[in-house]
């Protein structure tokens, strides 16, 4: 989701043309391919967008950088990682020269980069990356901004791959600490942080506390992003293996069926 919001955050504030309307619309038919699955066609609908911009910007450009990331995004969900690494490093090489190192985009590059390896099993490279990664937004932006929280969750997110439950939680209550001051404690990314917790907890077999937290998420997303969205279908997938609904398989049945139909909206399968 990180990416996405990144990646059309990029592409969408230049469809002032008719070249850059024929990009930008290429960019929003990749994004809802790959969220469909159509993993071929979506890669089809980003070369043609990466030839438009090179025709249009060249390659040493911020939306040739942009693109050759979303290039990677699309490799990565089709299980391409030597071709998603090489095109992530492709893209923080030209956003480099562009801008420099202590820029959001570079920091963002990073990410991605550092969450590939995460999802290889790299974890000292991921690691590396990833702390490079925050120290990059700390200069930028400070250590109260939802971009550093965004930092500190990468990390916990590695850490928890690495079974590093004490480093991922003490990143975790950080960035909460974060949103709660920057965002409100009714923003959908401070649920987020608490779902994270609830995720936390319940690796560690603190099924009640993780619950707790599981319910005080489902209260914030009920408001802020509503019952047809899909982090809310994942959320009802994770209250359904709680003991509570276990022991009843009426209620543990409903809010699978509940999270299949808001899956199938979303995807348009309907």
């Amino acid at each position: 989701m990180f990416l996405f919001v990144f990646v059309f955050a990029v592409f969408s504030v230049f469809s002032q043309n008719r070249d850059s309307f024929i990009i930008d619309s290429l960019i929003k038919r990749n994004l809802q391919l790959s969220n469909q699955g159509h993993f071929d066609d979506a890669l089809q609908t980003i070369l043609l967008a990466k030839e438009k911009i090179k025709d249009v910007h060249g390659e040493l450009d911020f939306y040739f950088a942009s693109a050759l990331i979303l290039h990677g995004r699309t490799y990565y969900l089709m299980g391409r990682y030597q071709d998603t690494e090489r095109l992530y490093l492709e893209g923080i090489r030209v956003w480099e020269k562009i801008s420099g190192q202590d820029n959001p985009y570079y920091a963002k590059a990073l990410n991605n980069l550092g969450l590939l390896y995460r999802d290889q099993g790299r974890y000292l490279q991921a690691e590396k990356v990833l702390l490079n990664a925050k120290a990059i937004r700390e200069r930028v932006y400070g250590k109260e901004h939802v971009e550093y929280a965004q930092a500190l969750d990468n990390l916990a997110f590695l850490y928890e791959a690495i079974g590093d439950f004490g480093k991922m939680e003490a990143y975790i209550l950080e960035s909460k600490e974060i949103r709660a001051k920057t965002q409100g404690k009714n923003h959908s990314d401070y649920a987020t942080s608490l779902y994270n917790l609830a995720t936390l907890y319940s690796a560690k077999g603190d099924y009640q506390k993780a619950e707790q937290f599981f319910l005080e998420v489902k209260e914030i997303w009920e408001r802020t992003l509503g019952k047809k969205h899909p982090l809310y279908a994942r959320l009802l997938t994770n209250l359904a293996e709680f003991p509570s609904f276990i022991g009843n398989h009426q209620k543990k049945e409903a809010l699978y069926l509940e999270a299949k139909e808001i899956r199938a909206k979303f995807l348009g399968m309907e």
